[in-house]
């Protein structure tokens, strides 16, 4: 994950797209890995790096390696201007693929952090936020460009890569919305309610005399099925507890009800209930002239719950409101 850290931080702003399609040349033992460049950026350990050969995976306090031995996929790599050579953000999510460890939700978590328009990776828990914590940073990908990645890199869509890239959206600005669009709309094999996937803080431009009225000249509401004029707006402990923020957040539902947005409400106490999710369920069923066939106390749909909710820092509750 040391290349996804290096990326979120703003590391690899001057890196250049790199032709290399092997590693043989590259650093393969410790003495030859300049540890020191790595120390100085800040970077937590281990250091994880590539090598190209079997015998030399390694694993120290401060360095992992990984073997990959065959020919590389076609921009996998770019160049540093140091001469150190970074995975792309798309190869970071194949690598990450092919380890067994590397669940389906993993791999659906890390995907929607690198095309959303947050970081987690490399980010230490911030006190009072929940157990985890993030920062803003621009998109590193897009679910079509892992798309075309994978596809350039031969995989099928029986692979893991793919089958979980399929499921990626673009433009979460938080865990909380990622966990919110993973639980609603993957498909029920998953444990999802299978809901279509929204847009993910699109612009709503406000009439003109309601921007005239107001500082806001558009909106842009965390979840949004257009098509059935529906919005969800997460609202968390630590950000929108103070005054001003609430006075804003009402603001803003309140705009977008007069444009005909229906606003549904999800709180931290709200996302850790099965119940409480299955209410959310409910109204965009709804809205939309959709029926739940989900069965909520199903094995699968309280494993993902369960695993989102271990993963945002909230415990599971599994009675129903």
């Amino acid at each position: 994950m040391s290349a996804i850290e290096m990326w979120n931080r703003g590391l690899c702003k001057n890196a250049k797209p790199s032709k290399m399609k092997r590693l043989d040349n590259c650093a393969a033992s410790a003495g030859e890995i300049p540890l020191d460049t790595f120390r100085s950026l800040g970077l937590g350990a281990p250091i994880h790096v590539m090598t190209a050969k079997e015998n030399h995976r390694h694993r120290t306090t401060e360095l992992q390696r990984h073997a990959w031995v065959t020919e590389l996929p076609p921009k996998a790599l770019v160049r540093l201007d140091s001469d150190l050579y970074v995975l792309s953000p798309e190869m970071c999510f194949y690598a990450m693929s092919l380890s067994r460890k590397t669940t389906f939700l993993d791999l659906l978590l890390l995907g929607d952090e690198i095309c959303g328009l947050y970081a987690t990776v490399g980010c230490p828990p911030r006190e009072g936020h929940g157990g985890y914590s993030f920062f803003e940073r621009p998109p590193l990908s897009s679910p079509d460009s892992l798309l075309r990645f994978l596809q350039g890199a031969g995989l099928t869509s029986r692979s893991k890569a793919m089958r979980v890239a399929k499921h990626v959206v673009a433009h979460s600005r938080s865990p909380m919305e990622t966990a919110t669009e993973i639980l609603l709309c993957l498909p029920q094999r998953y444990g999802g309610y299978g809901f279509p996937v929204p847009l993910m803080n699109a612009s709503v431009q406000l009439p003109h005399h309601m921007a005239k009225l107001t500082a806001f000249g558009k909106i842009k509401p965390d979840l949004l099925w257009l098509d059935a004029k529906i919005a969800i707006e997460y609202k968390g402990d630590f950000d929108h507890s103070s005054t001003p923020n609430r006075t804003r957040d009402a603001v803003r539902e309140n705009l977008l009800q007069h444009t005909g947005i229906t606003v549904i409400t999800v709180t931290k106490a709200q996302f850790a209930s099965i119940g409480g999710m299955y209410l959310v369920a409910k109204q965009l069923a709804g809205k939309m002239n959709r029926r739940i066939k989900l069965d909520i106390q199903s094995s699968n749909h309280e494993n993902l719950h369960a695993r989102l909710c271990e993963k945002i820092g909230m415990r599971q509750e599994l009675h129903l409101l």
